[in-house]
């Protein structure tokens, strides 16, 4: 006593109490176990959440990079295991365009799923993205956990991650995060491949109309050559037509000046 007092201690030190032998009955040393234990807990999850998010703002930076729906699936799930720690989870991810529903990646059972249509995959993990993509809101409280991703564009997701074990609070409230970034992601992936496909139609018809005036282009060619030809044999015609005709005319029109003078005179004179 008197050789470690609380005021150089506490300040010197890394420790969250300070409690002197005497004063520790059972019921207070049950109370500074459990603050303290509660206070490592919490501290605990302050971490986790701290070591989440950085996951997950990391993982933002990949989903938005991403150019391709499969590309941005497949990123989704390893994310997503990533946060929860569990890389090599049982994972699924299906896309619904009007009546078609397509596995776009699949990871542990689900690999090489992908491109595959929902039926290809069991009952009942099937009627649970069905009611996944049917219903509003997502599935966080057993497993496997479910997720839906519902696209401004309007077309639905839903993915399906089996980890082995219930999620924490904390986890629960990362994935919650997580998955609210997950619309805007698909979104932009989507608007960016009707953007490729417009500019790939585009394309093709700028191509297709370069051929055709390219062909209109020639058979103008091809016929004003035709024009330049008929032209030339027209004026080729005319001149042998006008020197063959030449002296009979001359003659026609000597005997029609004769006649005319004969007819002038009076009385016309009869031959």
């Amino acid at each position: 006593p008197g050789q470690a007092p609380d005021r150089r201690i506490v300040p010197d030190y890394d420790i969250n109490d300070y409690k002197a032998k005497t004063e520790l009955t059972a019921d207070k040393l049950f109370t500074t176990l459990t603050a303290a234990l509660r206070s490592y807990q919490q501290l605990r999850n302050l971490t986790d959440t701290r070591r989440g998010l950085e996951r997950i703002i990391g993982a933002a930076a990949d989903l938005f990079g991403r150019t391709s729906a499969p590309l941005l699936s497949r990123s989704t799930l390893e994310q997503l295991g990533d946060i929860l720690g569990a890389t090599s989870a049982d994972a699924i991810l299906v896309l619904r365009k009007g009546e078609d529903t397509t596995v776009l990646a699949g990871t542990g059972c689900y690999s090489g799923s992908e491109g595959l249509t929902l039926s290809s995959v069991s009952e009942l993990v099937r009627a649970r993205l069905l009611n996944l993509l049917d219903g509003k809101t997502h599935e966080l409280d057993s497993m496997p956990l479910g997720i839906r991703i519902e696209t401004v564009a309007g077309v639905d997701a839903a993915l399906s991650l089996d980890i082995g074990r219930e999620l924490t609070e904390v986890e629960r409230k990362l994935v919650e995060l997580f998955a609210s970034r997950l619309p805007v992601a698909f979104d932009n992936v989507l608007l960016h491949e009707a953007l490729q496909d417009a500019n790939a139609r585009l394309e093709e018809r700028v191509i297709e109309r370069t051929a055709e005036l390219t062909a209109a282009n020639e058979r103008l060619g091809a016929q004003r050559a035709m024009l330049r030809r008929a032209n030339a044999f027209k004026d080729e015609v005319l001149g042998k037509v006008a020197h063959d005709l030449k002296n009979p005319l001359g003659v026609i029109l000597g005997r029609a000046e004769i006649l005319s003078d004969l007819l002038d005179e009076t009385p016309v004179p009869v031959d």
